[in-house]
Formats: C-alpha cells, structure tokens, sequence
C-alpha cells in the first residue's frame, strides 16, 4: 500500500508540477515532488494500520495504473497524433490514474475483482503486446502500424488470459483443494505477483513485482 500509493502520488506531482512549468510561471516542480512523496508516506503509512487490504490489492492498483500509462504512450503514435510536451503529460496524467481509480473501484463494487485471478490476463497482455510488436516488425518499421500492433496485441492477449483464467486459473497457482492442503501442511510462504508494461522515453518494456503475501 506504502509503495503504491508512493509512486502514484509522486508520478501525479510530478507531472502537475511539470505542467505547471511549462504553463505558468511556477517554478518549484521538485518541491511539489517532494511535497507529495512526503504526504504520501504519511497518510498511507497511517492508513495501512487500519485499513483491511491484501498485498495483492495495492499491486494490481500499480499494474493497472502501468496499463493506463502503457495505452497512453502508444495512443499518439497509433492515431498518427504529434503531441506537445503538455498535451503528452496530460494524457499520461489522466490514463494512469483513471486505470488506477478503475482498479479500486472493481475492488471495492458488490461483487469485487479478485486481483491475483488478474496475473494471467495481464502475462497474456504483455505476451499479445510482446508478439504483435515483434510480428509487425517483420514487415515495417513505422510507428504507427508497430503502436496499433502493440495496443491490439495486448488487447487479445488479456481476452485470451481471461479465458484461460476462467477455466484453468486454479489449478495454474496451485490452489485446487488437494494441493492447498498439501502446502498448508507444510506451511510453506505464499507469494504474490504483479506484471504490467511501461514505457521510459519511448522503450518498451515490463515492470514485474514478486512480493510475500501477508498470513
């Protein structure tokens, strides 16, 4: 919860406070930074004593948020669109925390997302995505059929880990009644995992976190 809550709320001060740079006359985008960072830490270190979560709760919220970003990096490049530096950020800004905010309230609804039942769907994203890029680039170099490739490839992906999910999600983590009791008798630790793509300065690439669960 630290962690995540962290790196969203720095991400977020650091692109208003980039906006704010490049709009107006301000001029303290690091002390925003680090207003944010610091306020931040605070409240989500009090709230993690009362509030009842799963570590893999707040890592889903950061995958999500990765896809958010992930889509917004290639949406000006798929629609063939030039954006300036405040037109970017805010696309960036606005896609990562709605995924975010998406992905707690699909937590939060009456019927509420399981987030570990999400790693399979997401490894499919990143593997569609990976596979339609790699594909495209057999036959062109050109950003914006390699971005619809990419965005289309994840698109597919996460569908067809949904569908494995669906029908074959438990017996891939290893939780079927019959080995849940072997590990159990063993007590051996549990772990958690979370996936989500990103994008540094136009590279691709895979943000992965593997974490021990909490008993």
């Amino acid at each position: 919860l630290i962690a995540t809550s962290t790196g969203l709320s720095a991400f977020n001060a650091l692109a208003i406070g980039s906006l704010l740079e490049e709009n107006t006359d301000f001029e303290n985008a690091g002390d925003l930074v680090a207003i944010g960072v610091g306020g931040s830490l605070i409240t989500s270190g009090l709230a993690s004593q009362y509030v009842d979560y799963t570590q893999a709760q707040p890592s889903f919220t950061a995958s999500a948020a990765g896809w958010g970003a992930f889509y917004a990096a290639l949406l000006p490049g798929a629609i063939n669109w030039e954006p300036n530096e405040t037109q970017m950020i805010s696309t960036l800004l606005v896609s990562t925390d709605l995924a975010a905010a998406g992905s707690i309230y699909l937590m939060q609804k009456s019927n509420p997302i399981d987030p570990v039942k999400t790693l399979i769907p997401q490894v499919g994203g990143v593997a569609g995505a990976t596979l339609a890029t790699f594909g495209t680039l057999m036959f062109t170099e050109a950003g914006q059929p390699i971005s619809i490739a990419a965005m289309l490839g994840s698109v597919g992906g996460f569908v067809y880990g949904a569908a494995i999910e669906n029908k074959f999600g438990d017996r891939i983590r290893g939780y079927s009644s019959e080995r849940k009791g072997f590990w159990e008798r063993f007590k051996l630790p549990k772990f958690e995992f979370a996936i989500s793509p990103t994008v540094i300065q136009g590279d691709q690439g895979v943000w992965v976190h593997i974490g021990k669960q909490r008993f």
